[in-house]
């Protein structure tokens, strides 16, 4: 019973004790940019402005990623945007804009556009 009694006073006298309160230490992973896929010869890692910082073997590696992705969602909408040039140069119209001329000529027969 005393035995009980002393392991519950222990207990709780460690409620009224301070916070633990440990070293908070925040790390970013880097990543050496200079050897990432792609970097060609001549130039090596091409950064003209300093985007991710001076050194180019300390780049952040989430922040290096998401430019990664970026550039890619805007390559493959440029070559959507160039294919669709061709097609309408090729013929090829939505109903209702068959008499709309091709390339920059359209943006003066649009309607509502003027």
């Amino acid at each position: 019973m005393k035995l009980i009694a002393s392991a519950l006073l222990i207990g709780s006298a460690a409620a009224f004790a301070p916070a633990q309160t440990g070293k908070a230490s925040t790390s970013l992973k880097a990543v050496d940019a200079t050897k990432a896929l792609g970097v060609q010869t001549p130039l090596g890692f091409y950064d003209p402005f300093r985007v991710f910082g001076d050194d180019p073997t300390a780049v952040d590696e989430e922040k290096f990623e998401s430019a990664r992705y970026i550039e890619l969602k805007h390559g493959r909408v440029a070559m959507l945007a160039v294919v669709g040039y061709l097609v309408t140069y090729a013929g090829v119209r939505f109903p209702g804009a068959e008499n709309i001329p091709c390339g920059f000529a359209a943006l003066n027969e649009i309607p509502g556009m003027v």
